[in-house]
């Protein structure tokens, strides 16, 4: 039998050793960096708990930047003006209806603040507890 394939239109798939493979780019990091960061993670008395409160540290301005306030109302830089009065009030009448019932009003508060709520001036009545029979 003949090794030939038969034609059929479909491509044959590559066995992985013929296909090239691309390496990624690879990052060159300078000596000293990676001298200190090899210092700073083998300290691990250091290393863990800069690194949970830079983690917090991240998650907490990730959390305000979500859900900060966005829509917040701009005030003017400048004082409003205070409305001026256009119409002087004009004094009352004594036989008129508000002025009784605030006359009324002031001695009913005047009563309240005269009365005694704890009720200082009752006693208890003395109890003599040396009873015989």
């Amino acid at each position: 039998m003949n090794n030939q394939p038969i034609p059929t239109g479909i491509e044959q798939v590559k066995p992985l050793d013929q296909i090239p493979v691309q390496k990624p780019p690879r990052i060159v990091i300078p000596a000293r960096i990676k001298e200190i960061w090899s210092k700073f993670y083998s300290n691990k008395k250091i290393f863990w708990p800069v690194s949970i409160s830079l983690g917090l540290f991240l998650l907490v301005l990730l959390i305000g930047l979500l859900f900060g306030t966005r829509n917040r109302v701009a005030r003017p830089t400048t004082p409003f003006p205070t409305p001026a009065v256009s119409v002087t009030p004009v004094p009352t009448n004594p036989d008129d209806i508000l002025t009784i019932t605030n006359v009324k009003l002031l001695e009913l508060d005047a009563e309240i603040k005269e009365l005694d709520v704890r009720q200082s001036r009752l006693a208890p009545p003395s109890v003599n507890f040396d009873i015989r029979f």
